[in-house]
């Protein structure tokens, strides 16, 4: 009787930790399934592209003009959020961030270093 306990609270651990992964093959494999030619891809071993051509169980990436690799459907996945390029209007939000924090009257100066007139 008191191994139940923690056999049902180690079990219970297993299952949580193990959902999060879950969902993420779940993803994955929609993704795979739902592919199309023009949709841009990264391969497992980090090479970004766009689909050029489908087959039941490959898929043709060309990664640079008229440089087209094959891939096993399994290998390829999206590209991460953090490989894509800003959509239009937070890339001028950026910019303006910028140029606001530029004006700031520093003249140049390096922030953080503060310069002595003691000479």
């Amino acid at each position: 009787m008191e191994l139940i306990l923690p056999l049902v609270i180690i079990v219970v651990f297993m299952v949580f930790l193990t959902r999060g992964q879950r969902k993420q093959q779940k993803q994955a494999k929609e993704f795979r399934q739902n592919l199309q030619v023009g949709d841009e891809v990264m391969t497992q071993s980090g090479m970004l592209g766009v689909v050029v051509e489908l087959d039941d169980k490959e898929v043709t990436v060309e990664s640079t003009h008229e440089n087209y690799t094959r891939w096993v459907r399994a290998a390829v996945g999206p590209v991460p959020a953090q490989f894509q390029p800003p959509a239009e209007g937070e890339e001028e939000e950026t910019e303006a961030n910028d140029s606001s924090q530029s004006d700031s009257g520093d003249d140049g100066d390096i922030p953080g270093i503060i310069e002595s007139n003691d000479k």
